[in-house]
């Protein structure tokens, strides 16, 4: 049989689902000698999907648009390459694939929290367009494709609940943390680590700066555990910065706590088990998770995790 599977959505700094899609890619190339698969990459193979087996054949594609070459020349390239099975991990599918296909859909949180469309105007328009089509195509998906991956229990009631979907179509495959998270006791690489950063001494991790991460509740808690212990702790907030919005920036000012909070952008994935590591505290008061990663991977090297139930 000929796999194709696309791990297109691999661009740039890596999220969570783009850390899924290498991981789950590398796992499965690793098990399965016996079906050959073709891997659609963009602009370049990631690093972690070396060495390549004897079955599997990488084809590096460059584009500008992913939603338009996914909806148009994937399909195409899918029928050229003859491809039996499609596997789409990343919450997207091409509409038109020419074959059986196996979507991944990690959460359906725009159709859940009613309040993450951003209100119109100018800078919200990408985020309107791009939210429309992340719903479409979690709906589509759990109609067309053959078989839907979920990777919580939570994950898959969302789906049987919010689009009447079959039950027995979708499969429970739940994420794991990888072996890169291990407590580090090394203090002469912790402290490396800290000054490679210009880390502060202490201070307290937040991971993800999308909306249903609650980062406001992140900066409320903090300032509570910043009055409560009198302590020289910093908070380090981890993720997109173009995702933080002004109300988040308008409460680190009228919070007074501009010269405490450090708004890191995206961390290099090589370093975030230290970063972990040399974390007092991890603050993850999401309003919402498919799966929440970042709370197993804390556990694995840290003693104290401050979660939303």
């Amino acid at each position: 049989m000929k796999i194709g599977v696309d791990a297109t959505g691999v661009f740039g700094p890596k999220t969570g689902i783009e850390h899924y899609i290498v991981h789950i890619t590398k796992h499965l190339l690793e098990i399965d000698h016996r079906n050959e698969y073709t891997i659609y990459c963009r602009n370049e193979i990631p690093s972690e999907l070396e060495p390549r087996a004897k079955n599997v054949l990488f084809k590096v594609l460059e584009f500008r648009n992913r939603k338009i070459f996914q909806q148009t020349h994937l399909p195409i390239m899918n029928t050229c390459d003859k491809i039996d099975l499609m596997f789409f991990p990343g919450n997207s599918f091409s509409l038109f694939c020419p074959c059986k296909f196996i979507l991944t859909i990690h959460d359906i949180f725009p159709y859940v929290i009613a309040d993450y469309l951003p209100k119109y105007n100018s800078d919200a328009h990408i985020d309107r367009v791009n939210t429309y089509y992340w719903k479409g195509m979690s709906r589509w998906g759990c109609s067309k494709s053959n078989k839907v991956i979920a990777v919580s229990e939570s994950t898959k009631n969302d789906i049987v609940r919010v689009f009447s979907a079959d039950h027995d179509k979708i499969s429970v495959v739940h994420e794991a943390v990888t072996g890169s998270f291990h407590p580090v006791r090394n203090e002469n690489r912790l402290n490396e680590f800290k000054k490679k950063y210009a880390l502060p001494e202490k201070y307290v991790l937040c991971v993800g700066t999308g909306t249903h991460k609650n980062v406001q509740g992140s900066i409320k808690a903090f300032q509570k555990l910043k009055k409560q212990k009198r302590s020289t702790l910093k908070l380090i907030i981890t993720g997109s910065k173009s995702n933080i919005r002004n109300e988040v920036l308008d409460l680190i000012q009228t919070t007074k706590i501009q010269n405490q909070v450090m708004l890191w952008g995206y961390f290099p994935a090589k370093d975030l088990n230290l970063l972990f590591n040399t974390a007092e505290l991890l603050l993850f008061p999401s309003f919402y998770e498919g799966f929440g990663l970042p709370v197993l991977e804390a556990f694995a090297v840290i003693n104290e995790i401050g979660a939303s139930s």
